[in-house]
């Protein structure tokens, strides 16, 4: 399917494409954010490791899913989508590393018996 024809009409829903892909990518920024309280150069840092660290991971598997889809559908998918679905993909993985390293930082300390 075209982009022009998922829309209302060829301004707006062109407009509100790219408006959900900028939104998409920057949630995706968002939820690999790494906040260091009072430590800006850390969180930097800390989130482009996180985003080279998952970027490999939502790529292969944004792969996988766009080659489902093209084979399955018997067409190419446009690359808003496949950006669309990357940034998808990768707020999940970003949402789920984020709970690893919130749990990671917080875990009781084992039992000494």
């Amino acid at each position: 399917m075209d982009s022009k024809e998922r829309g209302s009409g060829p301004v707006g829903g062109q407009l509100g494409e790219r408006l959900s892909l900028i939104a998409a990518g920057l949630f995706y920024v968002l939820f690999n954010l790494r906040y260091a309280a009072g430590r800006p150069l850390d969180s930097l840092t800390a989130t482009l490791w996180q985003l080279a660290s998952s970027a490999p991971y939502a790529a292969g598997l944004t792969f996988l899913v766009v080659s489902f889809f093209q084979r399955m559908y018997g067409e190419k998918m446009d690359w808003e989508r496949r950006f669309r679905l990357f940034f998808t993909i990768g707020i999940i993985l970003g949402f789920f590393f984020a709970l690893a390293d919130y749990f990671q930082r917080t875990a009781p300390a084992p039992l000494s018996g």
